[in-house]
């Protein structure tokens, strides 16, 4: 299993939101109320996380989401950002980047946000 890399920040989150696949199924019925039912055992939890990278992270996460998972195609262990253990996971869509501090590649500073899913 391919991990995140130990060079890019580990957990310092400027911003965690998690929410969870909806596990359940809604039928309309013909009067009274909707029927609802499990539709699967193990849900999805879908997390966005807001970081600050340096430049060169930045180039160090290029390198991993375009060519180690394969545009985000691959999942990779890394720990979760609510119970802290290490989790499978995978990119929901590709990282949205904001340049915050202007400067050399060096001296760049980035926020990124990373929609990811953990895979039950």
């Amino acid at each position: 299993m391919v991990a995140w890399p130990a060079t890019l920040p580990q957990s310092p989150y400027l911003k965690v939101t998690e929410t969870r696949q909806s596990a359940t199924l809604r039928s309309a019925m013909d009067a009274g109320p909707p029927k609802v039912r499990r539709r699967f055992t193990a849900a999805v939890r879908h997390i966005d996380v807001v970081m600050f990278l340096t430049g060169p992270q930045k180039t160090t996460f290029d390198t991993f989401f375009n060519t180690t998972i394969s545009e985000g195609a691959v999942s990779f262990d890394w720990t979760d950002p609510i119970s802290g253990g290490t989790v499978s996971m995978r990119f929901r869509e590709p990282p949205a980047w904001t340049q915050v501090r202007a400067g050399t590649v060096a001296n760049k500073l980035w926020q990124a946000v990373f929609a990811l899913e953990i895979l039950p």
